[in-house]
């Protein structure tokens, strides 16, 4: 393998057993011309509908159907972003529902709670199960996830699927929106210093001082932490055991300030603990959880503000609030 191809973005490609697998080979080409390091993992059943030996020699990887031993090292590299093509009724709703029972199902359901890499869905299957109610929920749902879905069954039906360079296109476009988020993510989780922490401020950490009114404040967050104008402001309670669902928003910063319970928080694929006087700052992009760990209901409040440019925020910085 050449040096341009082992610097290349890695995309892990899917196959299902539907009738578009067999000619797949043809199709990796274009995604290695593309700028790709494609790896092939299957399902079982689609086993039989390709030639194993052949994509192993047009990837140059071992093409995976089934799970390695604990200890074992992957014989992957980890992937920068997946395509499952063709995609079927059992692995969409198997997927969405959680259940892993192959090794394609137990990757995307680790991926998808993971919320990376990005991921590029083109199902393949006939009318009858299009219009099967399950499946509309289970596309639904995944969409809510964050997963690009390419399926235009009036436009092209089984054994079609949409443009090859439609999918490519898309495949491009995750895969940028992820790097932007990541860069997002590496500006806002930093290591906290003597001066500054990362995404989680203490109440503890911010002194008492006067107010321009004869009150005493703790300054938690100055105009210079957050990019926007105010949105909106939320109290929100969470059972024990219960949390708020993964999701993140297209141009909107949120904070969060937490008063009672206990908890974790997830950004992205970082982690770290929360509690009562903790105040998190979530950049637009980012996908968050918030989760109570607790015994107790947790409570915080929450408010919304609009992302704006960086050169408006840049250019009001050091002004009075």
């Amino acid at each position: 393998m050449s040096e341009k191809q082992k610097a290349s973005p890695v995309l892990y490609l899917m196959l299902c057993a539907a009738p578009p697998a067999q000619w797949m080979h043809t199709f990796i080409p274009d995604l290695q011309a593309a700028g790709w390091d494609v790896c092939v993992i299957v399902t079982p059943q689609a086993t039989r509908w390709i030639d194993t030996q052949n994509l192993e020699a047009i990837t140059g990887h071992l093409m995976r159907t089934d799970y390695k031993l604990p200890g074992e090292a992957d014989p992957l590299p980890k992937a920068q972003a997946i395509l499952v093509m063709p995609a079927t009724f059992n692995t969409i709703n198997k997927w969405a529902q959680g259940i892993g029972d192959t090794l394609v199902c137990s990757l995307l359901c680790e991926c998808l709670g993971r919320g990376t890499p990005p991921i590029v869905v083109v199902p393949c299957l006939k009318m009858d199960l299009v219009r099967h109610p399950v499946f509309s929920r289970s596309i639904a749902f995944l969409r809510e996830c964050g997963v690009h879905i390419l399926h235009e069954p009036e436009r092209y039906p089984s054994p079609l699927m949409v443009p090859q360079e439609e999918v490519l296109s898309t495949l491009q476009m995750a895969l940028q929106k992820f790097e932007r988020r990541k860069k997002e993510m590496d500006k806002q989780i930093t290591h906290i210093d003597e001066t500054k922490s990362s995404w989680k401020r203490s109440a503890t950490d911010a002194r008492l001082e006067p107010t321009r009114h004869g009150a005493l404040k703790r300054v938690l967050l100055r105009h210079e932490d957050v990019h926007s104008p105010f949105m909106f402001l939320n109290e929100v309670s969470v059972a024990p055991g219960e949390q708020v669902r993964r999701h993140e928003h297209e141009d909107m910063e949120e904070i969060f300030y937490f008063l009672d319970g206990e908890g974790i928080m997830q950004l992205a694929d970082e982690t770290q603990s929360i509690g009562p006087g903790d105040c998190v700052i979530v950049s637009a992009h980012i996908p968050h959880v918030v989760e109570n760990t607790g015994k107790q209901e947790m409570r915080f409040i929450c408010f919304g503000v609009k992302e704006m440019p960086d050169e408006i925020w840049e250019k009001n910085i050091g002004k009075d609030a």
